[in-house]
């Protein structure tokens, strides 16, 4: 917030600025650090425009889709609903605890967790002093994101609010014609300080008719990640300081522990691609300690 407020920008685009912040951040402008955001810049070729273009790129078949590969192709065993509750390592092996007391062993492994769940784990030995304080910091995005199959939009629509307004920035994902349900798929984000329940039809309604005073909500849908105990939150905002201090020891190898995930990726940090970015780096540096 104090970095915008530097430029001495006009009311209207400052206020552009902020829900354009607030929709990819998942949070308050002042929350955020302007490092994180600007990180992106380079890695669209200097173009600040193709950030907004970044929404119409889709998998084919879903992301879905590509995870299934990613695991017929892993031949790994998954197992869900099991939450781990430490990780030890001594030279030779890793020791991994579920909640439920069993134990796995392994000569390495991936941690591949959201950083503000990190601190939830125990580690033996204790993590590096660094990467204990940058998870400690942790992330502050907390987006609502929600889906609302809405009629009597404009084509393409979309809208940018206010401050005040209980939607940042809403969008046609997809339009009446390709969903088949008689309306426009769009997407909206909102931030955690704002009172909007997302699965409220109504609510949902409201708000966008503040930028299309006919629109029709007809279905709702998404999810709380930020109550999700295994999440904690949404995609990553970096705060000021996590960046400059911790960027560096939260991605680093400990002993036979190798981290992934997108929130500690150097480029793209909280989008797929830094995930998958992170997740090669790890792969590699996991071989090296098998081949020893």
């Amino acid at each position: 917030g104090e970095y915008l407020d530097g430029f001495g920008l006009s009311t209207r685009l400052r206020e552009l600025m902020g829900a354009w912040i607030r929709q990819e951040s998942g949070c308050h402008e002042s929350q955020i650090s302007a490092l994180h955001l600007m990180t992106w810049i380079p890695n669209l070729d200097y173009d600040v425009l193709a950030i907004g273009g970044t929404p119409t790129h889709r998998f084919a078949s879903g992301t879905i889709d590509i995870l299934q590969k990613m695991l017929d192709d892993s031949g790994a065993e998954i197992r869900l609903s099991t939450p781990v509750a430490s990780v030890a390592q001594s030279a030779e092996q890793v020791e991994v605890r579920t909640a439920d007391g069993e134990v796995l062993r392994a000569r390495g492994a991936v941690i591949a967790i959201p950083l503000n769940c990190l601190p939830d784990i125990e580690f033996e030995p204790a993590l590096s002093p660094e990467k204990a304080a940058g998870a400690e910091i942790g992330q502050p995005g907390a987006a609502k994101k929600l889906w609302a199959l809405v009629t009597d939009l404009p084509p393409k629509i979309l809208g940018i609010g206010e401050h005040d307004a209980p939607i940042d920035v809403f969008f046609t994902d997809y339009p009446a014609a390709e969903t088949g349900l008689g309306g426009d798929l769009i997407v909206g984000f909102s931030t955690q300080e704002r009172p909007l329940d997302i699965l409220d039809r109504d609510e949902v309604e409201e708000a966008l008719r503040l930028y299309v005073p006919e629109a029709g909500v007809v279905k709702v849908d998404g999810y709380d990640w930020l109550s999700d105990p295994y999440s904690k939150g949404t995609w990553c905002a970096s705060p000021a300081g996590l960046l400059s201090r911790y960027a560096s020891a939260l991605e680093s190898t400990e002993g036979r522990l190798v981290f992934a995930g997108s929130d500690i990726a150097h480029a793209f940090r909280g989008w797929i691609e830094g995930a998958v970015a992170t997740g090669g780096i790890a792969a590699r540096r996991l071989s090296d300690i098998l081949a020893d």
